[in-house]
């Protein structure tokens, strides 16, 4: 399914020396945070209180994707998602992310 998808993120950022105690505290703690979204947690409140990324005030919103806009890896799980869908904690160069699609359009096949 290709179009557009508008994301939101939670960033849980790691140091740049990838130490492994930071890197598996960065991971649990994004972990925690995928486990209260799982119990009923909103996102975006989620997002203003965890994350370290830059979206964080605004909920979490990082804008709309066309496909072949996101990492390829970012891209092959995004595409299996559906409006309201939260992925699984991802690793990313930045850290740890969690991402929700929040809106979805399919682009007509030419």
């Amino acid at each position: 399914m290709y179009g557009q998808f508008r994301l939101s993120e939670i960033l849980i950022k790691t140091s740049q020396s990838d130490d492994p105690a930071q890197v598996a505290a960065a991971q649990q703690k994004a972990e925690g945070v995928r486990g209260e979204i799982r119990r009923g947690g909103e996102f975006a409140d989620l997002a203003r209180a965890t994350s370290q990324g830059p979206t964080a005030v605004q909920g979490g919103d990082i804008g709309c994707f066309n496909h072949g806009q996101l990492p390829e890896s970012l891209e092959r799980v995004v595409l299996h998602m559906k409006t309201g869908d939260v992925s699984d904690v991802l690793r990313t160069q930045q850290g740890f992310a969690i991402l929700q699609v929040t809106d979805h359009k399919e682009t007509p096949k030419v």
